[in-house]
């Protein structure tokens, strides 16, 4: 029984580790999504230290639940739908 989903487990795994492998990184994390407003953020103001909350639809909803959170300060919330920790490491590695 145990030999059952061994067997399974190494199958599943191994497609899944052929999709990974096959994507575009950049295309697998999205990287492009705020494309648009960083370019904006980059020209309209001053290069300077900001806090950037990176994270999923949770975080990318806080924008809109407490937006007075973030008005006057240099704070970017840059949450991004279905944003997983390997997702996320690719993001910074474009940084």
């Amino acid at each position: 029984m145990n030999l059952k989903y061994l067997i399974l487990t190494l199958f599943l795994s191994h497609g899944i580790t052929q999709d990974i492998q096959a994507q575009n990184w950049s295309e697998f994390a999205n990287t492009g999504y705020y494309g648009k407003a960083n370019l904006e953020l980059k020209l309209h103001s001053k290069a300077k230290n900001r806090v950037v909350f990176m994270g999923n639809s949770i975080t990318e909803g806080w924008v809109f639940m407490r937006p007075e959170f973030f008005e006057n300060r240099d704070y970017i919330n840059r949450g991004i739908g279905g944003q997983t920790r390997l997702k996320c490491y690719c993001v910074f590695g474009q940084m």
